[in-house]
């Protein structure tokens, strides 16, 4: 990418966006961007960003109890902007309609998981959390699947640019099972109880 131009958020948006579908007992998956963009924002967070270790952010408890190697999204302002607009024009509608609950966002950060850093993500839930959201940008990599433990269910067949939404506790215990070759990206979005304005 270089210095070249910045991909525009509309453009990576994928053709079926909103085809919600179950992938599970209580996990949903719908397209949201297209390959191109998410490798677009791979490229991009990786040369414009050094990857932290779960300092910084909105609930450092958390991340001091379950490190990842996190990017802020709003560190790429122009992904982050038109992701709320996509989360406020559309995912919230969704999330109310299977949930009954009106949820706001919360936190957004890239995740990368690689064999010489952080290779997997041991069992946990969101505590930060009422609906987690996570998206896989590549797929050149082994191993490093998300897991969901009561489930069984791993996310392996879910496509690039793919959103899978879940409730956040104890029914949904996930994990990030051990990579094997290559490197790992996607993105983490956080949603919190609505308040009225």
């Amino acid at each position: 990418m270089g210095d070249g131009p910045k991909m525009k958020y509309r453009d990576g948006l994928h053709k079926d966006i909103g085809k919600v579908e179950s992938a599970g007992p209580e996990i949903f998956v719908m397209p949201l961007w297209t390959e191109e963009y998410c490798a677009y924002i791979v490229e991009r967070v990786e040369q414009e960003h050094a990857f932290h270790r779960g300092e910084g952010y909105a609930s450092p408890s958390e991340h001091k109890a379950i490190k990842t190697t996190d990017v802020k999204l709003s560190d790429l302002p122009d992904v982050f902007g038109g992701y709320m607009r996509t989360y406020n024009n559309l995912l919230r509608k969704i999330i109310k309609k299977i949930w009954l609950v009106s949820v706001d966002h919360a936190d957004a950060f890239f995740t990368r998981y690689t064999m010489d850093s952080q290779i997997q993500l041991l069992p946990h839930i969101d505590q930060s959390s009422i609906v987690s959201m996570t998206i896989k940008l590549n797929r050149d990599y082994e191993g490093g699947e998300l897991h969901f433990v009561r489930q069984k269910l791993v996310n392996d067949k879910v496509p690039v640019g793919y959103l899978t939404f879940f409730p956040s506790g104890c029914t949904h215990v996930h994990e990030v099972l051990p990579l094997k070759r290559g490197k790992r990206y996607a993105i983490t979005f956080w949603t919190k109880p609505h308040v009225p304005a």
